[in-house]
């Protein structure tokens, strides 16, 4: 897989904050030690453990009518999120940001992107507040996606981890970016780093139907979600 990732701080904050919408990613056919469902077909003699499948080779899906920390219908596959139980913690936060997102949650979203990180974007960008920050952004979804659009379906469509290379680079911005708020030692305070991608079937509703978020879009949505001091962020 070739992607290329945010090579600057000004990048990351344009491209990396809040929600990659306006990502300066593009997508292409790939393969890792993590998993993109656009992968390539498999032949038909293909055998291997479950473990070693590409990422969509076994999938869930979470609504909200039977799973209320679903706070939209999501598909993923299970195998390269940690569950609790029968539970998808990293899955639940992704879906409180679309979420949060839907309805300029700014509440939500405090609890749900890292607070430092938030209150640094929304300062770089001029804003007063993040409750600015984050309607300013919906309001300039409405050129590509419509007035009174919502987040109705959300495809995960691929994860990269820290064993992908080609993650690195993303990881390295995104970790200047921390020191340069907090310090040095907030590296020693992230247990996980993940990168996630949704397309595929990602779904958003406006006043005149139904549509597929990539083809507004012609990209990906791309996130970062780490874990830090046992907490999850979206960032």
């Amino acid at each position: 897989m070739n992607k290329t990732f945010l090579k600057t701080l000004s990048a990351v904050l344009l491209c990396a904050v809040l929600f990659s919408l306006s990502s300066c990613s593009n997508s292409n056919n790939s393969s890792s030690e993590g998993g993109r469902v656009d992968g390539g077909d498999l032949p038909d003699n293909y055998s291997a453990e479950e473990e070693d499948l590409p990422y969509g080779a076994t999938l869930t899906e979470l609504k909200p009518s039977y799973d209320e920390n679903a706070k939209i219908a999501v598909e993923f596959d299970n195998r390269f999120f940690t569950a609790d139980g029968e539970k998808f913690p990293e899955v639940y936060k992704i879906t409180d940001y679309m979420y949060a997102l839907n309805n300029v949650d700014v509440d939500l979203m405090n609890q749900t992107f890292y607070p430092p990180y938030l209150e640094y974007a929304y300062k770089q960008a001029g804003n007063d507040n993040a409750k600015d920050y984050l309607q300013s952004y919906y309001d300039n979804l409405h050129d590509k996606l419509g007035d009174d659009f919502y987040f109705s379906y959300i495809d995960i469509t691929g994860v990269l981890t820290e064993k992908d290379s080609e993650a690195q680079e993303g990881f390295n911005s995104i970790d200047e970016v921390l020191k340069e708020i907090e310090g040095d030692s907030i590296t020693d305070r992230i247990t996980s780093r993940k990168v996630i991608y949704i397309g595929g079937y990602t779904m958003y509703n406006n006043e005149s139907g139904s549509y597929i978020l990539t083809e507004a879009l012609g990209r990906e949505v791309v996130l970062y979600l780490y874990e830090i001091d046992n907490q999850l962020y979206i960032l």
